[in-house]
């Protein structure tokens, strides 16, 4: 019984054995080889089409990417660099896919890197800055800031504050298309024959705020009403923080003016008189900027 036992025990070693020790095809060797070097070839093409492709952007593309650098202040002799080479691009493009807002963001970028003194060796008379200043860009650019002045002057948020402006005696602060943007109100005194009597029934305003007439009349003063969509306000709206469009127009107008906010929201709820008390202490907010 032992031995026969130990013969099966042989018998599966041996099979074993025959297993482990099966002979390989040189041809299967030399297909699987093959087959894995062409793999590693195709891999190596697709690398080199990779690294060697070039992407070439739109003019559109280039100058949508510009725009939002310059419009966060990042400014750098690259961007300047690739700015001018979009302004020659649409010089000697006639047939170039751009639109009114395309040129609006063409002249924005011009005043956003002048208001913030980066490019200082812009030369007005240099081809291409001449070219944003007298054609296309800096027409669509004015429309636009034109069509918000009527647009601003035809509503009912205009009429009740210039209304309280005249019950002050401060009519000299008008909507104004300035060089760089549209303001809501700003001082045009030179234009006025506007005396500086203060009315008996705002007298106590202004003395609240230590104003005289001729202290707003001899400074820039610019007044940016601030739509409800632009602010942020806690929850006891105790606080006001603006945001979109509102704050970047603000961070760049309060460069060059005596700047101060008109929040929309506070000022509709107000009376008449606390109006009054309003716009004189938005008023000296921005005197004593």
């Amino acid at each position: 019984m032992h031995y026969k036992n130990l013969e099966v025990n042989q018998n599966e070693s041996t099979t074993y054995e025959e297993i482990d020790n099966s002979p390989y095809s040189t041809s299967d060797i030399n297909y699987n080889s093959n087959k894995i070097n062409k793999i590693n070839n195709a891999n190596n093409n697709v690398q080199k089409n990779i690294v060697t492709s070039k992407f070439e952007l739109s003019l559109n593309q280039k100058l949508n990417i510009i725009y939002f650098l310059c419009k966060f202040h990042f400014y750098n002799e690259t961007i300047k660099k690739f700015y001018l080479q979009v302004i020659n691009e649409c010089i000697n493009n006639k047939n170039s896919n751009i639109n009114d807002d395309d040129y609006c963001k063409l002249y924005e970028i011009y005043v956003q890197v002048i208001l913030n003194f980066y490019f200082l060796s812009f030369n007005k008379n240099n081809k291409y800055i001449n070219y944003i200043l007298s054609n296309l860009p800096c027409y669509y650019w004015y429309k636009r800031e034109e069509d918000k002045l009527n647009f601003f002057i035809s509503s009912k948020e205009y009429n009740n504050i210039y209304h309280i402006l005249k019950l002050v005696n401060l009519p000299f602060l008008v909507p104004t298309l300035t060089e760089i943007y549209f303001i809501h109100f700003f001082n045009d005194s030179k234009k006025d024959n506007y005396n500086n009597h203060i009315p008996n029934n705002c007298l106590h305003y202004y003395q609240k705020y230590n104003l005289l007439i001729d202290d707003i009349k001899n400074k820039n003063i610019a007044i940016l009403c601030v739509p409800e969509e632009n602010e942020l306000r806690d929850g006891n709206n105790s606080k006001r923080i603006l945001m979109n469009e509102s704050y970047y127009i603000y961070e760049n107008i309060k460069k060059t003016y005596a700047t101060s906010l008109l929040f929309l929201s506070e000022w509709k709820g107000l009376s008449t008189e606390g109006k009054c008390d309003y716009i004189l202490k938005v008023i000296h907010s921005a005197v004593n900027n």
